[in-house]
C-alpha cells in the first residue's frame, strides 16, 4: 500500500500542456478517483474529459507539484500561475467560483424557488431537457471511433473541435510519433480541416 501524500497535483495533457491542478489529503486515492471518472465518461471538468477522450490516457501525466498540509493557499498560487493553460472550470482553488453577499443569496434563492412553482415552469424544463436527450446533448452518449491509417487500432474521435469537424485520419499516438508531417511542432488545430 501506497503511503499517503498531501500536497498539489496537476493532470497534464503532453500535447499541448494543458493542464488541470488540484489538491489532496491522498494524492494517489484522488489519482485513482479521477482515472476511474474520466474511464467512465462522468468527470465534474467537462474540459478536462473532453480532452481525455480525444486523447487517451497515454498522452496525460500525473504530476505532484508540491508536497505541503497548506493545501488550498498553495493550489491556489499554482492555478494563478497556469491560469492560462488551465482547464479547471472554477479558477478558485476552495471551489467556489464568485462570492456573493448574505443578501444576495437569499434573493437568488426566493427567485429560483418562485419560477420553479410554476407549471409552466416546470413543463418547459421538461421539453427543453427532452429535446436535449433527443439531440444527444444530456445523458450517456457512445464515443465516434474512427480506424487509425498508420496502426490499424480503433480511435476516439471527437466530433468537433472549435465548431470544425476532425478529419483526422491517425490516432493522437501515430501523429505525435509524425509530427513532421504536421509542420514540424504538433498543434491541434494543424489536424483540423
Amino acid at each position: 500500500m501506497k503511503t499517503k501524500i498531501s500536497g498539489v497535483y496537476c493532470i497534464k495533457c503532453v500535447v499541448d500542456d494543458f493542464m488541470y491542478v488540484g489538491s489532496s489529503n491522498d494524492i494517489h486515492r484522488r489519482w485513482s478517483w479521477h482515472r476511474w471518472a474520466l474511464e467512465r465518461g462522468s468527470h465534474h471538468c467537462d474540459y478536462l474529459q473532453y480532452y481525455f477522450d480525444y486523447y487517451g490516457e497515454m498522452l496525460f501525466q500525473f504530476l505532484i507539484l508540491k508536497r505541503t498540509r497548506n493545501l488550498i493557499p498553495c493550489e491556489q498560487a499554482y492555478m494563478d500561475k497556469h491560469s492560462s493553460i488551465l482547464m479547471n472550470v472554477k479558477k478558485r482553488s476552495d471551489g467556489k467560483g464568485f462570492l456573493h453577499s448574505d443578501s444576495t443569496k437569499r434573493k437568488m434563492s426566493a427567485t429560483a424557488k418562485e419560477i420553479s412553482k410554476s407549471k409552466e415552469e416546470r413543463e418547459r424544463r421538461s421539453a427543453r431537457a427532452k429535446r436535449q436527450w433527443e439531440k444527444g446533448l444530456i445523458g450517456r452518449k457512445p464515443k465516434p471511433t474512427r480506424v487509425c491509417i498508420s496502426c490499424g487500432k480503433e480511435f476516439v474521435r471527437p466530433r468537433t473541435i472549435n465548431g470544425r469537424t476532425s478529419s483526422m485520419g491517425s490516432c493522437i499516438p501515430c501523429a505525435v510519433e509524425h509530427k513532421s508531417r504536421y509542420g514540424g511542432s504538433f498543434n491541434i488545430d494543424n489536424l483540423i480541416k
